[in-house]
């Protein structure tokens, strides 16, 4: 039989490959996902159960002295959040860029779930 794996387009499921097994049954295949979606496979046309492919936006930080510097692609809102008492506070937002002096701290950035994206989250950076 011939198996394939199809991608969700919002109004159908899309044949976006071919798997071609090994003698065990076995197969590797990679796609690349720019939003997230649900894929399934199927063989001999007759479909499997979907599986959720969820995609976070990208997020770079740098830091230099107490400046900190934000880039979310694709442009989404983002919130700024700083450590304080153990627990992360909101104290900035921004939409795809963030550039700006802060206080000394720990921070990290969130860009919460939007549309086709899940939510991300930044590793901490300290500001001196």
């Amino acid at each position: 039989g011939v198996a394939r794996v199809q991608v969700w387009t919002g109004s159908g499921w899309r044949v976006v490959r071919q798997i071609h097994a090994r003698a065990d049954g076995r197969f590797a295949t990679s796609l690349r996902a720019t939003a997230s979606t649900r894929v399934r496979l199927a063989y001999n046309s007759i479909p499997g159960p979907e599986v959720a492919v969820l995609v976070a936006p990208r997020v770079q930080v740098a830091s230099s002295g107490t400046k900190l510097s934000v880039r979310v692609a694709p442009s989404l809102p983002l919130r700024i959040e700083r450590l304080t008492r153990a627990k992360w506070q909101p104290v900035a937002r921004g939409q795809g860029r963030f550039a700006r002096s802060l206080r000394p701290g720990s921070y990290r950035v969130r860009v919460l779930a939007s549309g086709s994206y899940t939510t991300a989250v930044s590793a901490p950076v300290g500001l001196h």
